[in-house]
This record gives C-alpha cells, sequence and structure tokens, in this order.
C-alpha cells in the first residue's frame, strides 16, 4: 500500500513539474536544461544518500555498475535526444499523446521479460486509463509521421528504462538507481552537448526544475520497488490530469478523460489493497 501512496505521490508532482517546467523553459534550450537539472537532482541525491547511509555504491559488483550505467542511457539520455529532436517538427498533440501511451508499452515488456500477470481487474483500469488518455488530449490535432515514429522510439525507450529499472530494484536501493540513472544520463547528455554545443540556461529555473526531479526520482523508484510496472505506470498517468487543471484549459471531454483516468486506479488499488 505504500508503494502505490508513493507512485501516487510521484503522479502529483510530476503534474506540477510538468506546468512549472513549462513556464521555466521560455528561454532557455532544452538539452542543456535537461543536462543541467539531471547533473544537480544527481548531487543531491548522492549528498542526501550520503549523509543518511542510505546509499551503498561500494557494494555493487562490475555487472551492476554497467546495468546502472545502460540505463542512464536509455532512460536519461537516449529518449530525451530523440524527444526533443522530434518535438520541433511534431505537433505537441501527437507528441504528448504518444508519449503517455508509455504504459502500454512498459506493461508490454514487463509481461514479456518480468512475466508480470494482468488479471482482469489490471486490465479493465489500463483500457479506463488509455480512453481517459485519448480523451484528455483530444484527437483531433494527432497525425502520425516520420518525427511522431521518433517519439514513439523515445517512448519505447522509456518504456524499457521502468522494466529494467524494476529489475535492479530487486538487489539495487532506490537512491543508488536514481542517482545512477540521473549521473549516468547528465553524463552521456554532455557529451552529445560538447559536440552540438551548450544552449542557453539560467540558474533559478535550473534549481527549481532540479528539485522537482529530486521529490520526482525520490518517490518513483521506491514506489516502483513494490509495485508492478504496469500499475505503477498506469496511475502516473494521474500527473496529466494534474497539469491539465493547472492550466485552466479544460474541455468537456477533457473532464470525461480526467474522470476515467483517475478511475483506472481504483482497480489497481485494488490489486495491491488484496
Amino acid at each position: 500500500m505504500r508503494s502505490f501512496q508513493l507512485v501516487l505521490a510521484t503522479a502529483v508532482i510530476s503534474g506540477f513539474s510538468i506546468y512549472v517546467n513549462k513556464l521555466l523553459l521560455v528561454g532557455q534550450d532544452p538539452l542543456t536544461m535537461t543536462f543541467a537539472k539531471m547533473a544537480v537532482a544527481a548531487l543531491v541525491l548522492l549528498a542526501v544518500g550520503s549523509v543518511g547511509r542510505t546509499m551503498t555504491p561500494s557494494s555493487l559488483g562490475r555487472d551492476e555498475w554497467l546495468k546502472l550505467a545502460l540505463v542512464g542511457l536509455i532512460g536519461g539520455c537516449i529518449p530525451f535526444l530523440l524527444f526533443f529532436y522530434a518535438l520541433a517538427m511534431t505537433s505537441a498533440a501527437s507528441a504528448s499523446f504518444i508519449h503517455k501511451t508509455m504504459f502500454i508499452f512498459a506493461s508490454i515488456f514487463s509481461y514479456t521479460f518480468l512475466r508480470e500477470r494482468f488479471p482482469r481487474f489490471k486490465v479493465a483500469g489500463m483500457v479506463l486509463a488509455f480512453v481517459g488518455v485519448a480523451l484528455l488530449l483530444g484527437l483531433s490535432g494527432i497525425s502520425f509521421g516520420y518525427f511522431d515514429a521518433i517519439i514513439l522510439v523515445a517512448t519505447l525507450f522509456w518504456a524499457g528504462e521502468q522494466v529494467m529499472s524494476k529489475y535492479l530494484l530487486r538487489t539495487v536501493h532506490p537512491d543508488v538507481l536514481a542517482s545512477a540513472r540521473l549521473g549516468f544520463g547528465s553524463i552521456f547528455i554532455f557529451i552529445f552537448l560538447v559536440f552540438r554545443g551548450f544552449g542557453h540556461v539560467s540558474v533559478l529555473p535550473v534549481l527549481v526544475s532540479s528539485a522537482f526531479l529530486v521529490a520526482y526520482v525520490l518517490t518513483w523508484y521506491r514506489g516502483l520497488q513494490g509495485l508492478d510496472v504496469s500499475t505503477a505506470t498506469t496511475v502516473l498517468l494521474i500527473g496529466s490530469v494534474v497539469t491539465t487543471f493547472l492550466q485552466l484549459n479544460i474541455s468537456f471531454y477533457g473532464v470525461i478523460g480526467s474522470i476515467l483516468i483517475l478511475a483506472a486506479a481504483l482497480p489497481m488499488w485494488k490489486g495491491v489493497a488484496t
């Protein structure tokens, strides 16, 4: 139950974070901003973990470090590069909708590689979530072309990251995984920026965005440790409801979609509680 509450908290944090980050990104280079906030957040996690004695990176073997680096690459670097590249060439509606389908691909991967079970209540929740997302975001501005396919590839990378993270959480402390994901991710993006060039970022937006990121990963990986990937990623969709209402721009169908997304969490909660 505590894991479910942590993921629910992650969803709320995500909803506020997306809204605030949209405001903070004005005049900032997205990729440089991503590198900066990930690097700062990783340093904060390392400092907090060292003080709290919750992180034991010295106990990890070479194979585990390689897997942690891979999480940073497939979750904290490659999909960001693909997403921001394609986002400028496609509609925000299409990009948002494709990204929100991550829970479907994460569920497929978790069934394939982790052998997660999908009882009827869970399938019902996922169907409600999908219909809710479609209504919330609207289908009118959605298309699928070359750049949308790139967004889809980025989404597949993020879905794969969740499954790999769940696997590693069997033996790795959530804080170690969070720090490694952000740390390695920021290193890989830094290498890319060395060749592409660094854009403009301001200190205050980086610090505010980093604070949200720290809160996000601290709750997410702790929650994911105790939940199925499919349950956690479906509940995470509640963040899109929070963001939509913060924007004060919601239609009738958006309200219905929001209700369905919130309702989707009920069968997931039932599955955790029983």
